[in-house]
């Protein structure tokens, strides 16, 4: 085997890593899952395995701790620990910890995605019904 061929098999690849990954580990819904999970994750920090996620799956794991009531102070700590795990890259990492920062108690935390979405193209006023949207000072809602 040539020099090459070693070095291309010891390069690890991303490996994306789904929602349920997350909420097994964070949750003893299966206790098996949870404790491959977690090893899975140990792996991660270990540089055994690259994880690679996106902001969606961040979005659904909020999704899914809202409707376990936990406030939206604990699920940001939740979601920073996460977006910090060793071994985890999240793709527009530093635009979802902005996007973190911007969100408040009052507002659905998809709302205040696609709403920085918009400001980052120059956007800063939009047609909606929802009056939360209001809390922002920098974003004019109207209403058709």
């Amino acid at each position: 085997m040539t020099c090459s061929m070693k070095q291309e098999r010891n390069i690890l690849k991303k490996r994306f890593v789904d929602t349920n990954i997350f909420i097994y580990t964070l949750f003893s819904i299966d206790k098996n899952k949870q404790n491959q999970c977690v090893t899975l994750f140990k792996q991660a920090a270990e540089g055994k395995v690259i994880l690679w996620t996106t902001v969606w799956v961040i979005a659904e794991i909020i999704w899914f701790l809202q409707k376990q009531n936990i406030p939206n102070k604990q699920t940001k700590q939740v979601i920073t620990r996460i977006i910090a795990t060793k071994g985890l890259e999240v793709a527009d990492k530093q635009w979802l910890l902005e996007v973190l920062d911007l969100w408040e108690e009052s507002i659905d935390f998809i709302d205040i995605v696609n709403l920085s979405l918009a400001r980052a193209h120059s956007i800063i006023e939009g047609y909606s019904y929802d009056k939360d949207l209001d809390t922002l000072n920098w974003f004019k809602r109207s209403i058709p």
